[in-house]
C-alpha cells in the first residue's frame, strides 16, 4: 500500500493508457443534512483521525507507477514455462520471472512450480516504452528477498523462503541466503519432496544453531515488530480499528494499515448503434460487450445486430513483443467490456426473416493502433494474402502443435505451417515442442513462402539477420570432400566439409552422423551455398589447441611442419587430402610409403574419408602444398647432398632386380642402387638371397652422381675396423640365441672339469699369492679401486638403479697411475685383463641387454629391442642420473618419433614418460607443449587423466585439481574421469569439493551411469568423509535401485562392514550391521536374489559372529524358502 493522494491509476500490461478513476459524483443541491448524512460525515472523521494516529496518511491502492527496483511483493504463479514463471500481484498487476531467478534445480519449472502457488518477490527492473510501464521483471532468490534479516532479528512463525541446499537421511537442509541455514523435516512434505536447488516457502519454528522450519503454521505474528521486518509474505494477526468505504482499517505488530475492498471496475453501459454504416467505419472506437472465446477469437456483440470479433493477433504490437510466446486471450477471460476499433465491417440478412442486417465487425486492440489514426493504418493491420511477401513480418498465434511442426493463423481464415527447425535456434526446445508450445500463443514471424492460389504459407520464428548458430537435420551423408547435407531454418540447405565435422582428428568421421539426427551447427559464410560447421569450437566459440586447428591457406605452412588430413580422392598418380575447407593438399604416388606402392593398391590403402596423420609438408609453391609419408622426409633426414665416397650407411631393400638392389637409405628419401657384382664376395650370394624390407646393416657408398647413389657390400670392401664395428652394434638376433645356446653349453661342460680340478687351482692361487706378495713387500701393495653403490632413481613408474661416473674413475685410475712402481704398474694390468675378460664374457652372455651401463650398451639395445618402451624409458632415467637433461629430452624424442612403435601402449608409455620428464624438470611452457602432443598423438582420455595423476604424484595439488577440471570438460560422459577426480578430492581432505562435484557429474552423466559414480561416492564418503553421509547416499540410491545386487555388494563388502569392524574400530559393531541385512532379507525379491543376501550374512556372522547368530541367519533362510 502507499500513503499517497488519490490518483488516476495506470492499467499494467495492457498496451494502452485504460482510464479507470472513479467517475465524479454529481453536485448535489445545498440542503440541510439529515440525520445519516451527520453519522457519515461523523465514521469518515474518526477514520481519519485513527489513520492520523497510526502515522498513515491517506491510503491508496498500489498503482504501478509507485513499484520501483527491490520493492517487495507476494503473489501467486499463473502460467508455468520452461524459460520463465508469470505471477498475477494485486489489482490485475502482472510480474515476470526469469528461469535463472525462480530456481537454481536442474529441473524443469514445470515440476518445481504449479499455478496457484503462493510466492514472494523482489523485483529487479521495470522496463519502459513510450514513457509507459510495460513489465516488471522480478526474482525469488532468498538472498534478495530476505535481505536486511539477521539470525537474531527472527521471530517463531516468520513465513520466509528458502533454497534446498542438501538432502539428508531425515530432514532436508536449507539457505536463506543471509548467512543462516535451516532445516526442515522430509515428512513435512506431503508427497514429493523438494529437490536441491529449489525454492519453498517455510514458517520458523525455533532459532538456535540451526534454523528448524516447518510449511505450515496456524500460529500468526502478533507481537510489535520493526518496520524492516515487515517483509511480504508474512501471517500476521490484525484488529480491525473500523470499518470504512474504503476498506478496514487495521492494527498489526505494532504498524496500521488498510485492506481495501475487491476492487471492481464499474460497468460501463453499451450504447446502442444506430447507424452502423456511419458509426463502424474504419478506425471507429466501439465499446462492445465480451460473450465468448471461441479458438484463436474473442468473440462480443452491441445492440442492436451488431457482433465483433478480435483474433489474437490484433491483441498484441510486433514492437512491444519479445518473443516467449505471450498468451493474450487468457488475460481476456475475466472482461466483460471491450474497447477496440474497428478494421472492417460486413453485413448479412438475419435468419429471423424480418429483413433486418447483421453486422459483423473485425475489431483490433493493438496498443498502436486504439489512438486515432488514418483509415489507411487500419487498412494496413489487415492480412491478406496479395500482401504475404517473403520476409514480411507479422504476428501468429499457434493453432496446433505436432511432433514435427506447429500449425499458426496470422488472421481469420489464414493458416501457415512452421518447421520444426524454424521453432526455436534451441536444441532442448526441439527435442520437446509439446512442452514449449502451447495453443493460443503470439510470436512474432515472418515469411518464407506464401502461394495464393494453394493456400499455402510457410512461416518462421528466427530472425536470421542476426543468427550464426542454428540447429540443423542431417538428411545426407558422402564419403567425399562434402561429408553431410543438412536441412536449415528458412528452406535452406547447407553442406559440411569433411574437415568441419568434429575438432579432433577422428577416424572415419562420417560413421559417427545418423541421417534424421538434429545438431547445432555455425553458419560459416552468406552465400546462396551455404557452408556449415559441427566443430563445437565454432558452434560454441570452444577455444582451439594448436593440434585441432585448420589452416586455411598455404602461407600458414612451413616445409618440414607435420599436419594432418581427411583423404578426399585417391587415384593412380596419388592421393589428395583435406587440410581444411578451403585448402587441399597432393601426396604423389612417390611419397606414400618408404615402400613401393603398386598404382592399383592406391585407393584401398586410402580410401575416400580415412585420417592421415603426422604428414609432412615437403613443398609449397603457388599456394600448392604437396605432402610425404616418407619417415626420410622429414626434418633432419639425410639427403643426397650429405652423402660422399666412403660413407658408411643403412637401409633397407625397396626392391628386387637381376640386375641389382634398390635400397632405401635411413632416416632418408634417398634410393640408392647396389649392382649384383657388389653384393658378396663369393658366387653363393646373389639378388635372390635378399627379400623386399630385408635389412641392409652396413653399405659403402661408392659412387654420388646427383640424386643417383651407388653402392657396395662386399666384405672386401670395409677395413677391418669397419666389419669389427659393425660385428658389435649390428649383431643379428639369431647369432644372439646362437651364443646364448653356446654359452649354457660351455657351462655345463665346465661345471664338471671344475669340481675335479677345484684343489689344484687353490694350490697355484696361493703360490701366486706368496710370490706377489714377496715382490712387492717393500713397497705398499696395490689394491684396485672399488665401485661404490649409488642411490636409486626413481623415473615415472619405473625404479632404476644408478651407477658411478666412469670419467671421475678414469681421472682416479691417471692419478693413481702415475705414483705406482713397476712392479705395481705389472699387478694393475693384470687386473685389467680379468676386468676385460670378465666384461667380453659378459657380453657374450647377453648380459650387457639385462643391465645396460652406458650409452653404447643402449644404443645396442635399441637395435634390437626399438619397440620396447622400457628400454627407452631407463636410457631416459641414465641420462637424469648423469644430471644431463638435454640428452635425457634428446632420447625423449627420438622415443616418440620412433617408426617401430606398432603397439599404441607402448607409444602411450614413452610419452608418459616424455610427459614426467618435463613436469619434474621443465618448465610450465614445455610440460604444456609435450602435453599437447601426446594428447594429440594418443587417446586423449588417457593423456588427461595422466597429468593429472603427475601432478598428483608430484605433490602439487592445485594443477591436479586444474588437470582434472579440464579432463571432465573435455569428457563430461566419462564415468571413469568423474570417479578419478571424486577420489582425489577425498584423499587430499577436500571433501565439500567432492561434494560439489558430485551434482555436477550427475548432470553430465547419462542416467545409466549414475549408480556406479554415485556409490563410489558414497564409499569415499565413508573411507576420507562422514560414514553417516556415505550411509545416506547408499540408502537414497538403493531406494531407487533395490534389485540391483551388485550395489548391495559394494554397500556390504566395501563400505557398512569394513567401516564398523577392524581395523577401522576396535571391536566389530554387529548392531550397526545386523539391521541392514534384516531388512535386506525382508525385502520382496525372487530367489536368487534372496539367497545371495543370506549368503552374505551367514559369511559375516562367520567371521564376526557366534554360533546362535550363525543359527539365526540359518532360521531366517529356512523360513524364507518354505514361504515359496
Amino acid at each position: 500500500m502507499v500513503r499517497q493522494t488519490f490518483e488516476e491509476e495506470e492499467a499494467f500490461q495492457r498496451g494502452h493508457d485504460e482510464e479507470v478513476a472513479r467517475p465524479p459524483k454529481p453536485k448535489r443541491p445545498k440542503t440541510q443534512k439529515g440525520k445519516i448524512e451527520k453519522e457519515k460525515e461523523k465514521e469518515k472523521l474518526e477514520n481519519s483521525e485513527i489513520l492520523e494516529d497510526m502515522h498513515i496518511g491517506r491510503v491508496r491502492r498500489l498503482v504501478t507507477p509507485e513499484i520501483h527496483d527491490g520493492s517487495l511483493l507476494i503473489g501467486t504463479v499463473r502460467d508455468v514455462t520452461e524459460e520463465e514463471l508469470t505471477l498475477t500481484l494485486a489489482y490485475h498487476m502482472v510480474a515476470f520471472v526469469q528461469r535463472r531467478e525462480a530456481s537454481e534445480s536442474q529441473k524443469s519449472l514445470l515440476e518445481l512450480y504449479e499455478p496457484g502457488q503462493m510466492v514472494v518477490a523482489v523485483v529487479l527492473a521495470v522496463s519502459e516504452f513510450g514513457g509507459r510501464r510495460l513489465r516488471l521483471d522480478a526474482s525469488l532468490r532468498p538472498r534478495l528477498v530476505n535481505a536486511g534479516l539477521t539470525a537474531q532479528k527472527l521471530q517463531k512463525n516468520m513465513w520466509l523462503p528458502a533454497t534446498v541446499v542438501g538432502e539428508e537421511e531425515h530432514v532436508l537442509s536449507l539457505d536463506f541466503g543471509i548467512d543462516v541455514a535451516g532445516l526442515v523435516k522430509k515428512t513435512e512434505f506431503r508427497g514429493k519432496v523438494a529437490s536441491a536447488g529449489s525454492i519453498v516457502m517455510v514458517a520458523v519454528q525455533a532459532v538456535n544453531a540451526s534454523v528448524k522450519c516447518s510449511l505450515a503454521s496456524s500460529e500468526p505474528i502478533s507481537e510489535p515488530l520493526e518496520p524492516a521486518l515487515l517483509k511480504a509474505g508474512l501471517l500476521v494477526a490484525a484488529r480491525v480499528k473500523s470499518i470504512s468505504d474504503e476498506g478496514l482499517v487495521v492494527n498489526f505488530c505494532g504498524a496500521g494499515g488498510i485492506i481495501h475492498s475487491h476492487y471492481e471496475r464499474r460497468a460501463k453501459t453499451i450504447r446502442r448503434i444506430k447507424r452502423p454504416e456511419e458509426q463502424l467505419q474504419p478506425g471507429s472506437l466501439v465499446t462492445l460487450r465480451v460473450r465468448s472465446i471461441a479458438g484463436l477469437q474473442l468473440l462480443c456483440s452491441a445492440p442492436v445486430h451488431v457482433r465483433g470479433h478480435v483474433h489474437a493477433t490484433q491483441l498484441v504490437d510486433i514492437g512491444d513483443m519479445a518473443n516467449h510466446g505471450a498468451m493474450p486471450l487468457q488475460r481476456l477471460r475475466s472482461a466483460r467490456i471491450l474497447e477496440a476499433r474497428v478494421l472492417r465491417t460486413k453485413q448479412r440478412d438475419s435468419e429471423t426473416g424480418k429483413g433486418d442486417k447483421i453486422c459483423h465487425v473485425e475489431l483490433t486492440c493493438r496498443p498502436s493502433l486504439m489512438d486515432p489514426k488514418d483509415a489507411s493504418e487500419y487498412e494496413k493491420a489487415l492480412v491478406r494474402w496479395p500482401l504475404l511477401l517473403p520476409g514480411t513480418r507479422l504476428v501468429a498465434a499457434v493453432v496446433s502443435v505436432q511432433k514435427s511442426c506447429i500449425w499458426m493463423e496470422v488472421a481469420p481464415g489464414i493458416r501457415g505451417r512452421v518447421a520444426l527447425l524454424d521453432l526455436s535456434p534451441d536444441l532442448s526446445v526441439l527435442r520437446a515442442v509439446a512442452e514449449h508450445f502451447k495453443v493460443g500463443q503470439v510470436f512474432q514471424a515472418h515469411v518464407l513462402r506464401a502461394v495464393s492460389s494453394r493456400k499455402e504459407l510457410d512461416l518462421s520464428l528466427l530472425d536470421f539477420e542476426a543468427q550464426k548458430t542454428c540447429v540443423g537435420k542431417l538428411r545426407k551423408v558422402h564419403e567425399g570432400e562434402a561429408a553431410a547435407v543438412f536441412e536449415l531454418p528458412g528452406r535452406r540447405w547447407g553442406s559440411v566439409h569433411i574437415t568441419e565435422l568434429f575438432d579432433v582428428w577422428a577416424k572415419r568421421p562420417t560413421q559417427r552422423l545418423h541421417v534424421g539426427s538434429l545438431h547445432e551447427v555455425a553458419i560459416l559464410n552468406d552465400k546462396e551455398k551455404l557452408e556449415v560447421s559441427l566443430r563445437q569450437s565454432q558452434v560454441h566459440g570452444h577455444k582451439e589447441v594448436q593440434e585441432e586447428k585448420r589452416p586455411k591457406s598455404a602461407e600458414e605452412l612451413k616445409v618440414g611442419q607435420k599436419v594432418s588430413g581427411y583423404v578426399v580422392s585417391a587415384v593412380p598418380q596419388g592421393v589428395f587430402v583435406a587440410l581444411s575447407r578451403s585448402l587441399t593438399a597432393r601426396i604423389k604416388l612417390k611419397a606414400l610409403s618408404d615402400m613401393p606402392v603398386m598404382k592399383e593398391a592406391v585407393a584401398k590403402m586410402h580410401p575416400p574419408g580415412s585420417l592421415l596423420r603426422d604428414i609432412i609438408v615437403v613443398q609449397i609453391s603457388e599456394g600448392r602444398v604437396e605432402l610425404s609419408l616418407r619417415t626420410g622426409d622429414g626434418p633432419g633426414g639425410l639427403t643426397c647432398e650429405q652423402l660422399s665416397v666412403g660413407d658408411v650407411v643403412s637401409g633397407k631393400v625397396k626392391a628386387v632386380e637381376p640386375y641389382g638392389l634398390f635400397v632405401r637409405l635411413d632416416n632418408s628419401n634417398v634410393d640408392a642402387f647396389i649392382h649384383k657384382s657388389e653384393i658378396a664376395d663369393s658366387a653363393s650370394i646373389t639378388v635372390n638371397s635378399y627379400a623386399v624390407g630385408a635389412k641392409i646393416h652396413q653399405a659403402k657408398v661408392l659412387k654420388v652422381d646427383g640424386s643417383r647413389v651407388g653402392l657396395t657390400i662386399k666384405p672386401s670392401n670395409f677395413s677391418g675396423e669397419e666389419l669389427e664395428e659393425d660385428a658389435d652394434s649390428d649383431e643379428m638376433p639369431e647369432m644372439q640365441e646362437l651364443l646364448a645356446e653356446l654359452q649354457k653349453t660351455r657351462k655345463k661342460g665346465k661345471k664338471r672339469k671344475a669340481e675335479a680340478g677345484t684343489a689344484a687351482k687353490e694350490a697355484k692361487t696361493k703360490e701366486r699369492e706368496q710370490e706377489g706378495d714377496a715382490e712387492v713387500s717393500e713397497e705398499e701393495p696395490w689394491q684396485p679401486v672399488q665401485k661404490s653403490a649409488g642411490a636409486s632413481f626413481e623415473f615415472a613408474e619405473f625404479k632404476v638403479d644408478s651407477a658411478s661416473s666412469s670419467d671421475a674413475a678414469d681421472e682416479e685410475d691417471d692419478e693413481q697411475t702415475l705414483q705406482l712402481s713397476k712392479r705395481q704398474k705389472k699387478a694393475k694390468r693384470k687386473e685389467e685383463d680379468k676386468e676385460l675378460q670378465k666384461q667380453e664374457a659378459e657380453n657374450a652372455d647377453g648380459r650387457w641387454a639385462d643391465d645396460p651401463q652406458s650409452v653404447e650398451d643402449f644404443e645396442r639395445l635399441l637395435l634390437t629391442q626399438g619397440d620396447t618402451s622400457i628400454v627407452w624409458i631407463r636410457y631416459m632415467a641414465f641420462h637424469l642420473k648423469m644430471s644431463d637433461l638435454e640428452k635425457a629430452r634428446q632420447v625423449a624424442e627420438r622415443a616418440v618419433k620412433h617408426v617401430g612403435f606398432a603397439d599404441s601402449k607402448e607409444r602411450f608409455n614413452v610419452w608418459v614418460a616424455y610427459m614426467n620428464l618435463e613436469c619434474t624438470f621443465g618448465s610450465d611452457e614445455t610440460s604444456d607443449a609435450i602435453f599437447r602432443r601426446a594428447a594429440s598423438h594418443n587417446e586423449a582420455k588417457q593423456v588427461y587423466m595422466q597429468l593429472a595423476r603427475i601432478h598428483e604424484r608430484n605433490k602439487k595439488p592445485s594443477l591436479a585439481v586444474k588437470a582434472y577440471e579440464a579432463c571432465t570438460r573435455k569428457f563430461p560422459q566419462s564415468k571413469k574421469v568423474w570417479m578419478s577426480f571424486l577420489g582425489f578430492l577425498y584423499q587430499t581432505g577436500d571433501a565439500e569439493g567432492a561434494r560439489k562435484v558430485l551434482p555436477k557429474s550427475l548432470a553430465a552423466l547419462p542416467r545409466q551411469k549414475h549408480p556406479v559414480v554415485v556409490s563410489k561416492a558414497a564409499i569415499l564418503e565413508y573411507q576420507h568423509g562422514s560414514p553417516d553421509r556415505g550411509r545416506s547416499i547408499f540408502e537414497g540410491l538403493l531406494d531407487s535401485y533395490p534389485k540391483r545386487t551388485d550395489l548391495w555388494s559394494v554397500y556390504f563388502d566395501d563400505a557398512h562392514i569394513k567401516a564398523h569392524t577392524p581395523p577401522k574400530v576396535p571391536d566389530p559393531d554387529c548392531k550397526q550391521i545386523r539391521p541392514l541385512f534384516l531388512r535386506c532379507c525382508a525385502m520382496p525379491l525372487k530367489a536368487t536374489k534372496m539367497r545371495f543376501f543370506f549368503k552374505r550374512w551367514l559369511d559375516f556372522e562367520m567371521k564376526w559372529g557366534d554360533a546362535q547368530s550363525q543359527e539365526q541367519v540359518r532360521a531366517k533362510a529356512r523360513d524364507f524358502v518354505e514361504s515359496l
